[in-house]
């Protein structure tokens, strides 16, 4: 939570102590509530720095008016690797290709996406692919050979993050190891 008494002035995350997680399936909810700027993520296979900040594989969450929400980023890294509705190739060299997916994902996932209330997310990583699902369904898709730049492992955290005044909330996580783990 942060307030105009209290606000966050730099990005805050809640890391997971389970050790590093490589392929997984995460399932979630999540509520966010503030203006229409609030916005706050789930980062995965990332990396804790020495000042806190936590760097790589970001799931975003925000209000159904940001472009962002059910995106893929790549906090202090690459910037965004997916759009909502867009699945994205990156290539060795770093180069991206992005392509509409399949059917309507975008649009049904926002039609079931009400601001300020309970949603669901999923959450898959299977070697260099990530999934996201937004309330059933996909809304992001990432497929990363970029070996220089990709993370096989990972801790996974929550943000806040900076802005104006907003509450994040999360419960009912679901963390599936996969691949022999």
């Amino acid at each position: 939570i942060s307030s105009a008494d209290n606000p966050c002035t730099h990005n805050q995350f809640l890391v997971w102590q389970g050790g590093e997680i490589s392929d997984f399936e995460l399932t979630l909810k999540f509520r966010v509530e503030g203006s229409e700027k609030a916005n706050s993520g789930i980062q995965v296979r990332s990396e804790v720095e020495a000042d806190g900040h936590v760097k790589g594989y970001q799931v975003d969450i925000a209000d159904p008016k940001a472009p962002y929400l059910a995106a893929v980023y790549d906090e202090k890294g690459r910037k965004m690797l997916a759009d909502r509705g867009e699945r994205t190739v990156i290539n060795e060299d770093g180069s991206m290709n992005s392509t509409p997916l399949d059917g309507r994902g975008a649009d049904a996932a926002l039609a079931k996406y009400v601001a300020g209330e309970w949603a669901d997310y999923r959450i898959r990583f299977v070697a260099n692919k990530l999934q996201v699902f937004l309330n059933g369904v996909q809304t992001a898709e990432v497929i990363d050979h970029q070996e220089a730049e990709r993370e096989i492992s990972g801790i996974l955290a929550l943000q806040l993050h900076s802005g104006p005044p907003m509450t994040v909330q999360f419960k009912d996580l679901q963390l599936t190891r996969l691949a022999g783990q």
